[in-house]
């Protein structure tokens, strides 16, 4: 299990924002999970939902260009629902209190993937973390690399690439790391 968790967050951490995919296809329902929570977005241009992982009770951690506004610009508009929740189920009252992101992230105007692609978001309301999450070292995450490590996606998005269905529930899927490059520094691909 450990190591599960320590793939998850290496997962969340390092190469779910990097996928050129935006969708679990055929993906598990993973309602119930006790570290994904869904967000919601408003870019000043519209309410858009992205997935972040919960790695402490107040603190949340998501992709870099999911918290960006129309301009580009770092927003505070952010609501983070309970973690395996539906997106639905997202309310004013969820709002975050503040939102870092990493210094070296770039390229992510346009709610684009871009390099070092992570925030991490302050929550209002802690929520509760019923399995520790273990972040991954630079080494552990190099060796999960080397061996084509096993992961599982956890996250919210779309059915398929060319659907416009939104998955409002979280859903799953497993793979491994993939062999392939990625331009973006801190990051990888999952081949499934």
């Amino acid at each position: 299990m450990k190591k599960l968790i320590i793939a998850l967050a290496t997962l969340l951490l390092t190469t779910a924002f990097a996928i050129p995919s935006h969708a679990v296809e055929n993906g598990e329902d993973a309602t119930g999970s006790s570290f994904v929570v869904p967000l919601k977005v408003d870019r000043g241009n519209g309410v858009f939902g992205c997935s972040g992982a919960l790695i402490a009770p107040s603190i949340v951690v998501t992709a870099g260009h999911c918290v960006l506004d129309a301009n580009g610009l770092l927003t505070k508009n952010v609501y983070v629902g309970l973690a395996g929740s539906s997106q639905s189920s997202i309310t004013l009252d969820d709002k975050i209190t503040s939102v870092q992101i990493t210094s070296t992230f770039s390229s992510g105007a346009g709610a684009t993937v871009g390099d070092d692609d992570l925030a991490f978001l302050t929550l209002a309301k802690p929520q509760v973390v019923k399995v520790a999450i273990v972040l991954a070292s630079e080494k552990q995450v190099t060796d999960m690399k080397t061996s084509q490590a096993a992961l599982k996606a956890i996250g919210y998005g779309r059915y398929g690439d060319t659907s416009s269905e939104v998955v409002t529930f979280p859903k799953s899927m497993t793979g491994t790391y993939s062999t392939t490059t990625t331009k973006y520094s801190n990051s990888a691909y999952m081949a499934t």
